[in-house]
């Protein structure tokens, strides 16, 4: 057995002296390059260097392997990631991969959070935190090409930074909002009403392709999300509408939005100041979505499947219920304790 493809990655899986070799090669985006790591790996079998601590810098991994693999998979928001990753490789780029140990991760760790903003500002641990996901993602991808043993970042500790935001749009703000929208940015306009209509991410919604609609069906398939799983989502007429409107501002065009995540971004936060509205991000149009299908009554595993979270524990971010909601809860157990009451009562008679 050769190469093969399982999903989106190439993998290697032969045999020698009765040895299985079997692991992804996720920097291979074609057959061809995922065959040359193969021979690279089998040579460092036949000279005995398979699996001995590598001496590529954090650095070189970065460049040689990591950000080609990012420009593919992290099309939503390359500077986002680019700025980040840049941060990390000034920082521990020159260590080795097999001298990056988790004491020395740590060190890193305390001093970015001691480590003001550029607008002077306290940095959060939420900030540092994402930080070292992004860090453990590379290493993890270093471990899948062999180069690593396991993955360091795994014995440090995240920051605890306190409680999840909880933040979401009211009827005003989201007519405010799209209102601004419309006349100013038209596809940012559609693509929040995407988003408000189905709880999609801003990555999922920018790299819908026309193929990925059916109209007919009333449903859209997601092919690149954030945690690799497809997905199937249904359309409501809102969401139809903006699709319509957007076939109209890109026709011709192959993908649903031509335009990219920090265009989106800039554009809904230029409008939340513009109608004077605190603490908006594009972000809370999921959270205004996921809230709506709560108090909608629509289950945990319903809305956990709609939004693609892995777990039922992510969606209670999203799905924590609103006053209203709680005091009716609260009151449908008054007939409870009437009952209780009436019971008290007899048994009091009774002797």
């Amino acid at each position: 057995m050769s190469v093969r493809k399982r999903g989106d990655r190439w993998w290697y899986d032969f045999t020698i002296d009765g040895v299985r070799y079997r692991k992804p090669i996720p920097e291979a985006r074609t057959k061809r390059k995922a065959e040359k790591v193969e021979d690279e790996v089998k040579v460092s079998i036949y000279n005995g260097t398979y699996g001995q601590p590598s001496t590529r810098t954090l650095a070189e991994f970065i460049e040689e392997v990591f950000k080609p693999w990012a420009r593919t998979n992290y099309r939503s928001a390359p500077r986002k990631y680019e700025s980040a990753v840049k941060l990390i490789g000034d920082r521990l780029g020159h260590i080795k991969l097999s001298d990056l140990a988790p004491l020395t991760i740590e060190r890193w760790k305390r001093e970015r959070l001691a480590e003001p903003t550029r607008r002077g500002k306290g940095r959060t641990p939420q900030a540092v935190n994402r930080e070292l996901t992004l860090l453990s993602r590379i290493l993890r991808m270093a471990v899948d090409c062999g180069l690593l043993r396991e993955n360091p970042v795994r014995a440090v500790k995240w920051f605890k930074g306190g409680e999840s935001r909880m933040r979401y749009m009211t009827d005003e703000e989201e007519e405010l909002v799209l209102a601004w929208l419309d006349l100013h940015r038209p596809q940012s306009a559609n693509a929040v009403r995407v988003a408000l209509g189905t709880g999609m991410r801003r990555g999922e919604i920018l790299a819908l392709h026309w193929s990925d609609l059916d109209f007919a069906r009333r449903i859209i398939q997601i092919k690149t999300s954030k945690t690799g799983k497809p997905r199937v989502v249904p359309m409501n007429k809102a969401v139809e509408d903006a699709f319509s409107s957007q076939r109209q501002l890109c026709a011709g065009a192959d993908r649903v939005f031509t335009v990219c995540a920090e265009h989106v971004t800039a554009s809904f936060r230029k409008a939340s100041r513009q109608c004077n509205l605190a603490d908006v991000r594009f972000h809370d149009t999921r959270h205004r979505a996921a809230t709506r299908m709560g108090a909608a009554g629509t289950d945990a595993f319903t809305i956990a499947e709609l939004l693609g979270h892995s777990s039922i524990k992510q969606t209670r971010t999203y799905t924590h219920a609103l006053d209203s909601a709680k005091r009716r809860a609260v009151e449908s157990l008054e007939r409870l304790a009437a009952v209780t009451n009436l019971s008290q009562r007899w048994l009091a008679g009774a002797k």
